[in-house]
């Protein structure tokens, strides 16, 4: 039997406090609405079908800071917007193919409202289709 691999998933923004953090959070939620198992830490158990967490390009980044080692383990970059794009590739020389900007200004708090309502809709495109459920009983 094929033990599957979880996909990766890497939001990032500058601090790593607000958009990347509520980016990850709405990404998780939506995963869970499709059936889909997320998780965040990167042993995770074999039966989850994601792995999805954020970091900042910034030294003072709070939690994981983007590093060329952390990227290298990821199947889907996402950028908050374009100047974390531009720090990602001219700071970290991460391919420009690599990586999805998603035009998120800096100018939110991760609990704002506004924040949640934008990140829900331009997240849409990049999830996957609603997971088919096995039958046992055939």
């Amino acid at each position: 039997m094929e033990t599957k691999k979880p996909v990766n998933v890497l939001f990032v923004c500058f601090h790593n406090q607000n958009r990347s953090v509520a980016a990850t959070k709405i990404y998780k939620e939506q995963l869970e609405k499709l059936g889909y198992k997320p998780y965040d830490a990167f042993d995770c158990p074999r039966d989850y079908d994601y792995y999805v967490i954020s970091a900042g390009t910034s030294p003072e980044a709070d939690g994981n800071e983007l590093s060329l080692e952390l990227v290298g383990k990821m199947d889907k970059i996402f950028a908050l917007d374009p100047f974390v794009k531009r720090d990602m590739v001219t700071i970290f020389n991460i391919p420009e193919q690599r990586i999805i900007t998603l035009g998120i200004p800096d100018m939110f708090q991760e609990r704002d409202g506004g924040l949640r309502k934008a990140l829900e809709e331009i997240l849409q495109p990049y999830l996957p289709e609603r997971k088919q459920r096995i039958n046992n009983n055939a």
